[in-house]
């Protein structure tokens, strides 16, 4: 409450978050954020949409939101280091990095050494949260089940699913 009266908001501060039913338990996140911020001063809204208006919505260049959830399943850290914040990621992505940043990423990514690729990932997990508004909440698991007499079906980690090949087993 004292930094908010410090940057003038010392009545409270008004907030927009933007959320979408697309996993479970997406609304209880957004409505725990909202119970949290409350705490501190802060009143949020909450403007759940499908996910399809979601990303839209996030994806265009000026947001009419002030926070916005984005879930992921993606567990392998550079794919999701690049999807969140690299050169080409949607433009909900910050667009985030110096040429220290891209080549750490590099380096984490190309080493096979466990110690040197957490030591490095963990540089770049520290520049984010300095740098940027950006929090990283929790993991999920992705938990996905295909019957026993169905073949070719592929699921990917990138919350990609492939059903084309696939049959069932007479």
């Amino acid at each position: 409450r004292e930094l908010l009266r410090e940057a003038g908001h010392g009545s409270g501060l008004e907030l927009k978050i933007w959320a979408a039913h697309r996993y479970v338990k997406d609304q209880q996140v957004a409505e725990a954020i909202q119970a949290y911020l409350r705490q501190v001063g802060v009143n949020a809204s909450i403007d759940m949409a499908d996910w399809g208006s979601h990303w839209a919505r996030i994806n265009k260049e000026q947001k009419d939101a002030d926070l916005y959830l984005l879930a992921t399943t993606i567990p392998e850290p550079t794919f999701r280091t690049e999807w969140n914040f690299g050169r080409g990621a949607g433009k909900y992505a910050s667009g985030y990095g110096d040429e220290d940043f891209w080549k750490t990423l590099e380096a984490a990514s190309r080493t096979i050494d466990s110690d040197k690729r957490g030591e490095l990932f963990g540089q770049i997990q520290e520049r984010i949260w300095t740098d940027l508004p950006y929090l990283f909440l929790f993991d999920r698991k992705l938990i996905s089940a295909v019957r026993k007499d169905v073949t070719g079906f592929v699921m990917d980690p990138r919350e990609v699913w492939t059903a084309v090949g696939a049959s069932r087993k007479k």
